[in-house]
Formats: structure tokens, sequence, C-alpha cells
């Protein structure tokens, strides 16, 4: 019972500091939302800083859970397992604000997790980079661990200051096809006619410019 509640807190406040982040969350406002004592609080978590990692690890084993089970029932080629990790690490930057993404990159009490985390996002689409090379999707001299550490801080960055959802995925729609081989770029031209309209502007602008490229 006592774990019931528990996790309760947990999943609360989780949702309580995505949403208007760690500071502007007070631990009497936590306990008035769950109809509990400060007290009780308390005698579940010794202290904010606890709660949070807490919270912290709760949202990553989610995350982790849901991508594992995308990525282990083999559905797509590398290529399109990195579209989709993408478009998962674009929606996780989205999905929560960002002054919660700021306390977590400067707070020390929570960097170590927000460090591994990131690392954690890095290697997964390092592998996946490594297994379209592969497959020759990517280009075969591609640094896929430099190319990865750059795309996704930058994407991180960029979210914090206030770049639009449609920005971060025209940028990493850009970024994937200018590592991809012939093969790579045709699926992804296919790819993004057939499922993704939003990208339609970024094709017909590629398209153009191969257009005035042949003219030449």
């Amino acid at each position: 019972m006592k774990q019931d509640v528990k996790d309760k807190v947990i999943r609360t406040t989780a949702q309580m500091i995505t949403q208007y982040g760690i500071r502007n969350v007070r631990v009497d406002e936590i306990a008035q939302n769950l109809g509990i004592s400060k007290r009780t609080l308390y005698e579940l978590f010794h202290d904010k800083t606890e709660l949070i990692n807490c919270c912290l690890d709760d949202l990553k084993s989610r995350q982790y859970n849901r991508i594992a089970s995308y990525l282990g029932a083999g559905k797509g080629n590398p290529l399109q397992n990195t579209f989709w990790l993408i478009q998962e690490f674009i929606g996780s930057l989205y999905s929560v604000d960002t002054e919660f993404l700021a306390e977590l990159k400067e707070k020390a009490d929570y960097a170590q997790k927000y460090q591994e985390s990131r690392q954690w996002w890095i290697d997964l689409l390092e592998k996946l980079l490594h297994e379209g090379q592969q497959k020759e999707y990517f280009l075969s001299h591609a640094d896929v661990n430099l190319f990865s550490v750059r795309m996704l801080v930058t994407m991180q960055d960029a979210r914090v200051e206030g770049s639009t959802r449609n920005e971060q995925e025209e940028f990493g729609f850009i970024m994937l096809r200018g590592i991809s081989t012939s093969k790579g770029i045709e699926w992804i031209d296919a790819h993004v006619r057939k499922q993704d309209p939003a990208f339609l502007k970024i094709d017909s602008l590629i398209s153009s410019r191969t257009r005035l490229d042949a003219s030449h």
C-alpha cells in the first residue's frame, strides 16, 4: 500500500515538474494536489531532491522501455528506425517545459541524470547510424559519434532557446539526408513524400535546387 502511494506521488510530481519546472513546484503544492499531508510526503521521501530524482528515474524508465520495445520488435530498417528515434527524441523535448530542461542541465542535484540521459540518446543514435552504414544507407566515412553528439546537443539547446517542433523536424531531416548515400536519400525522399506532409516544403526546395544545378 505504501508503495502504491509512493508511485502515485512520483507520477503526479513528474507531471507537475515537467509542466511547470522544478523550481516552480513546491512540496506543499504536491501534497495538496495529492490530498496528503507534507508529513506523509516526507515519510516517503527524505526531501524534494530525492523525490525529483525518483521522478527522473521513472520518466527515464518509461521512455527507455517504450523505445526498447519498438526497436526490439525489429519492424523497420536502420534508416527507418533512425527517423523514428529522432521523432521520439523531439517528442521528449516538447513534452516538457523549457525551464524544466534548463534546470536539469544547470542544477548540480540533477545534472548527472541529465548527462546520463543525454549520453544514452547519443549512444543509441550512434548505434542505429552504424547499422545504417552497414546496410549502405549512410556514408561509410561519416563520423557517426560526432554526428550524434552535435545533432542531439544542438536540438536540446534549440528547444531551450525557443525553436519550434517543426523547425526541429526539418533540421533532423536535413541532417540525416546530409550523411545518407544515394540509397538512403532515395528511401528518405520516398518516405517524406508518403508519410510526412510537414517536410514537403523542404523536399520541394531540394528538388528545385537539384533542377537548378542540373541546368548549369
